[in-house]
């Protein structure tokens, strides 16, 4: 299957892939952005009309689970003590709430908190690499966490400082070709 053509019935054309080609990048489908009491609810952002999204990337994801297809998910946060957090990042919006402030689901955007985590419907089984980025950009100095250089199941991704060269550990690279050419 994954070296012949796909063909989709899609408007405004049919669309084909080469599925070997190609991955589905599943971007910042977290609790903090699409249930209420999270960061998307604190900017004034109607998360009941952010959660209409759900259910067409359900059916796509389970598709293309269905056919052992590539899979990555994104995840925007911050660490615990905020280093990465720039503060113009932070008083955006000057709302009542900003990143890193406690709300329902834990501190806004802070890695590790409840409104960090994906949300149910659209959560990545073991093997999906998830790259964990302090921005909107997934794919600013990708690197591999030791746990994911080490072989781990999780293929867990997060941003750091890390030289670009040829000796980019080899987990990093899918999500270079990912931005580039998928």
């Amino acid at each position: 299957m994954k070296n012949s053509i796909l063909t989709v019935d899609a408007e405004p054309y049919v669309f084909e892939f080469e599925p070997r080609t190609c991955l589905l990048l599943i971007i910042d489908m977290q609790r903090d952005f699409l249930e209420s009491g999270g960061f998307g609810e604190v900017l004034g952002n109607d998360v009941s009309q952010l959660r209409r999204t759900i259910e067409p990337n359900r059916k796509l994801l389970a598709a293309w689970r269905s056919l052992s297809l590539q899979v990555i998910h994104t995840r925007e946060g911050h660490r615990t003590d905020l280093a990465d957090l720039p503060s113009a990042k932070r008083i955006r919006g000057r709302g009542k709430r900003c990143i890193g402030d406690p709300g329902p689901l834990g501190r806004i955007l802070v890695r590790g908190e409840a409104g960090h985590d994906f949300i149910p419907e659209l959560y990545p089984v073991p093997g999906e690499p998830v790259i964990d980025k302090p921005g909107k950009g997934a794919f600013w100095r990708p690197i591999c966490t030791p746990s994911c250089k080490a072989g781990a199941s999780n293929n867990s991704l997060s941003p750091a400082s890390l030289p670009r060269s040829a000796s980019t550990p080899p987990c990093a690279r899918p999500t270079i070709a990912a931005s580039a050419a998928w």
